[in-house]
Parts: C-alpha cells; sequence; structure tokens
C-alpha cells in the first residue's frame, strides 16, 4: 500500500470514528438538559455517556498501534473494520442501555 492510499484509508477511517465522537460529545453535553426537562436530572447516566466518548478514541489509538505492526494491505484494512465495527456495535449497545435506563427512571418518577 502506498503511502497515499495509507494515508487515504486513515484519513477515512478517523473521519468514520469521528463521527462516532462527535455524537457521542453531543450526547454528553446534551443529555442532561433533555433529562433536566424531563425530571429525571439528578441520576444521570454519565459513565455510559463517558463510555460513548473513550470508544471511538480508544479505537483510533489502539488501531492506529496496530496499522503501524501489521504490514499487510488487507490486514490493514480488517485492522480499520474491525474496529469501526465494534465501536458502532458498543455504541449501539450503549444506546439501548441508555434508552432502558431513561424508561425506568420515567417509570420510577411516574409511580
Amino acid at each position: 500500500m502506498t503511502r497515499v492510499q495509507s494515508g487515504l484509508v486513515i484519513t477515512l477511517f478517523v473521519a468514520l470514528l469521528g463521527w462516532d465522537l462527535w455524537e457521542a460529545l453531543g450526547n454528553l453535553v446534551g443529555l442532561q438538559p433533555f433529562y433536566e426537562a424531563m425530571g429525571i436530572g439528578r441520576s444521570v447516566p454519565w459513565m455510559l455517556l463517558w463510555l460513548g466518548v473513550l470508544l471511538p478514541i480508544t479505537a483510533v489509538v489502539l488501531s492506529l498501534v496496530l496499522w503501524r505492526t501489521w504490514t499487510g494491505t488487507v490486514e490493514r484494512l480488517a485492522i480499520m473494520l474491525v474496529a469501526w465495527a465494534v465501536v458502532a456495535g458498543m455504541s449501539l449497545s450503549l444506546a439501548a442501555i441508555e434508552q432502558a435506563w431513561r424508561a425506568s427512571a420515567l417509570q420510577a418518577l411516574a409511580g
């Protein structure tokens, strides 16, 4: 893989995971006022929100470390695809856990 191709793959990968990071930061900043408006702001699931932020950052760092150690083109692309899939799956899982938490918090608030 040439340096230009490597740069393009890394740029695409960082952009995709950067989008996940952007979404996680939006949740971190925007969900507390939303919870406050719903009346459940005192028990915001901060751990879930911070995990959502740390997940894409960790995936980028680990995959770039592996990128340097593995030299094959297919292996490098596989690293990026697996990291992206793991982040997508874990982000979806965190979102589902947060939705379940929100439903239980609203039920507790209602009665």
